[in-house]
């Protein structure tokens, strides 16, 4: 059994009753903003005033020493534990601003002690190697609190996460200074030091210490999933790395940690989304909450996590270049566009499916891939807006038997693809009724049934075609008559699919508001050939708008095939 022991216990002694704590390398820095940070002070402050007998405010975890390490390592917690520390030594430096000698008191018992012949420090918590210095010789440094906010002045380059440090050093100055103003000296420290006790004493967390890391993270997600912040990547960082740490021995796993940090600020926000898409390209689709778990389970010993590590960063980058149409990996412009459809279009569940096929099939039966993916998706939520499950698990289920060769080409995937096809009556019903307020989708279905029409000519660039709605979304006063001869209130038909066009942009800007009758001569001057068709109506009645949805509904179909 791995799990130790835990107790809970006041901020004293998790300082003095805990062996020096470590933040191992591989763990995110500080990164509290400010929001995080006055209300750790409003809670004391309250704590202090309300003189309430305790205060939880969450737990820190530990994972013990082991026979080669001197130090726990904190595996969470370690924003409350740094931000406390901070409050700390704000106090302390404003008595060393009064040559109060109980400075040396508040520094010995929570900060560090010195060696009395060296004068070598042993700290009580080390941050990580991205905050630790800058901790150590600007936050914890002996020096007035004053002089310190001057020094602070002088800094001209510093890390995001360094200035966090910084930022909640001085508003916790600044509240303590305002909140002793007023008071005469001595009362004024004598304040200060009462509040450092409700810190201190008050202030309570769940100390959890364990000495094996597969129990201490099964613990550890259990808790994440009661409210803590860390994202999968979090997670699975912490616990991936805790797995190969050597405190012997770091080079290596440092140079992977710098693979991991740099994936991570690649994908951005996407990174939780490419765990899942990994994961759902090779195993049964799962939620986000569940990758966590799941992985763990299945990635235990050291030859493991660097097995995962090396295929992961390497499919990454795909999923990155498979999100960045634009990127110059691809390097074809069929290929950009696809793409480009997909992202558009906003389909996330196929992904596994690309991701897979871009790393299994030929370039050709890839881009076909795309393209097949883009019918069904299309037809299948853009238009019918059909539940995303059956979707997720239909593309999950492809990806698995790609990644197993039981399907090396395209044409499977298209069998396969077209058992989740919706029925023609389902997709004419729904089509009929597309209802758009943003530009983006219908401006990309008239664009893609006019490159049909067009046949890769592009009379027009693409760049130049804005989205024309024929009954304005601003109507000039003429309208009134108008909707009132016709019975059309302008509400229902403005944003249906089938009052709408493109127009190359000059064209757009002229016609604008105005009547159809008067829009009609930028209609017979437009070169895109979707507007053939517009050319011959003479008036924009309800018969009208039905002939041309019938007719986009009819190129649709054309256009986006499985």
């Amino acid at each position: 059994m791995g799990l130790g022991n835990y107790e809970l216990r006041n901020l004293d002694k998790v300082f003095n009753n805990t062996p020096k704590i470590k933040v191992p390398f591989f763990q995110r820095p500080y990164s509290w903003k400010k929001s995080e940070q006055s209300q750790f002070l409003e809670d004391l402050f309250r704590v202090h005033d309300e003189k309430l007998s305790s205060y939880f405010i969450g737990s820190i975890f530990l994972r013990e020493a082991t026979e080669d390490e001197e130090e726990f390592l904190i595996i969470d917690g370690q924003q409350r534990i740094t931000s406390a520390t901070i409050l700390i030594s704000v106090i302390r430096d404003i008595l060393r601003q009064y040559n109060d000698q109980r400075h040396l008191k508040i520094e010995s018992r929570y900060l560090f002690e010195e060696d009395m012949i060296t004068s070598e420090k042993e700290y009580k918590i080390n941050l990580n190697d991205v905050n630790r210095n800058f901790f150590r010789e600007k936050i914890l440094d002996k020096e007035k609190a004053s002089k310190k906010i001057e020094n602070f002045k002088k800094i001209s380059q510093i890390s995001d996460t360094n200035k966090l440090l910084l930022d909640c050093y001085k508003l916790y100055h600044k509240s303590l200074l305002d909140w002793i103003k007023g008071k005469e000296h001595p009362e004024n420290l004598t304040s200060l030091l009462l509040l450092l006790k409700t810190l201190t004493d008050k202030f309570q967390t769940l100390s959890i210490i364990v000495t094996d890391d597969n129990e201490a993270f099964t613990i550890f997600e259990t808790l994440n999933d009661r409210g803590l912040d860390l994202t999968i990547s979090d997670l699975l960082k912490n616990y991936l790395f805790s797995i190969i740490y050597d405190s012997a021995d770091e080079d290596d796993t440092r140079l992977l940690v710098t693979q991991w940090d740099a994936m991570v600020e690649k994908l951005g926000k996407s990174i939780s989304g490419f765990f899942k898409h990994y994961w759902n390209s090779k195993n049964k689709p799962i939620s986000e909450k569940q990758i966590f778990r799941e992985l763990k389970d299945k990635i235990r010993t050291k030859k493991q996590v660097l097995s995962f590590l090396k295929e992961i960063f390497t499919e990454s980058e795909i999923y990155y270049f498979l999100l960045n149409p634009e990127h110059s990996y691809w390097n074809n412009k069929t290929t950009e566009g696809l793409l480009d459809e997909v992202t558009i279009l906003g389909m996330r569940q196929c992904l596994p499916v690309l991701l897979s096929a871009k790393i299994k099939f030929t370039q050709d039966e890839f881009v076909k891939t795309i393209e097949s993916c883009i019918g069904l998706s299309f037809r299948y939520s853009t238009v019918c807006n059909l539940h995303n499950n059956k979707l997720e698990g239909l593309y999950s289920n492809i990806s698995n038997q790609i990644r197993d060769n039981k399907i090396k080409t395209n044409s499977k995937v298209r069998e396969i693809l077209k058992t989740l096809d919706p029925k023609d009556s389902i997709y004419v019903e729904s089509f009929k009724n597309l209802n758009y307020k943003s530009n983006k989708t219908p401006r990309y279905i008239l664009k893609k049934i006019n490159n049909n029409l067009d046949k890769g000519n592009e009379i027009v660039s693409s760049d130049m075609i804005t989205l024309e709605h024929i009954v304005p979304e601003k109507p000039i006063e003429a309208y009134a008559d108008f909707f009132k001869k016709y019975k059309i209130i302008h509400k229902e038909v403005v944003y249906k699919l089938y009052n709408m066009t493109i127009l190359s942009e000059e064209y757009n800007r002229i016609a604008s508001s105005q009547l159809f009758k008067n829009k009609l001569e930028m209609f017979s001057k437009s070169r895109l050939p979707i507007n053939t068709k517009m050319q011959s109506f003479t008036e924009w009645t309800k018969d009208q708008m039905t002939d041309w949805g019938e007719y986009l509904l009819t190129q649709s179909k054309i256009v986006w095939k499985i």
